[in-house]
């Protein structure tokens, strides 16, 4: 699980230096989708464990630094060099992925992976204010 963030974490200064941050942040977004779809079995396991992950394991699953990686987040989202519509935008496409642990484990886990993927990845970039998917074949 803390793989899952640490995706969009290490992707935070290629998004702040990109010529296109919205575009960039999609691509970290869509790598998050990707992993967290690879790992959907650990999903239902923290979701049927809960409680035991909140009071018990949170450091575990998710580091130490979990705080630090809000907090790194968060200074990307209010840089003053990026338009606000654009750091909003950011903001709730993630809270479209990371949304699922809490408000729809049952949608991610039943629902089939391909089409599951395919949605996420289309629905962010339309938060994103962004196109369909680039080909980056």
């Amino acid at each position: 699980m803390r793989e899952l963030f640490l995706v969009l974490i290490d992707n935070i200064a290629v998004i702040a230096e990109a010529d296109h941050p919205t575009e960039a942040f999609a691509q970290a977004i869509e790598e998050m989708v990707h992993h967290t779809l690879g790992n959907r079995e650990m999903f239902g396991v923290v979701e049927r464990n809960r409680h035991v992950v909140t009071d018990l394991l949170v450091d575990d699953l998710l580091g130490e630094n979990h705080e630090s990686h809000h907090r790194t987040v968060d200074n990307l989202l209010n840089a003053s060099g990026l338009p606000l519509q654009d750091r909003i935008r950011m903001t709730c496409a993630l809270g479209a992925i990371s949304g699922f642990d809490d408000w729809a484990p049952s949608l991610f886990t039943s629902t089939d992976p391909a089409v599951l993927e395919k949605e996420l990845i289309e629905v962010t970039r339309s938060i994103l204010g962004l196109g369909s998917e680039p080909d980056r074949g």
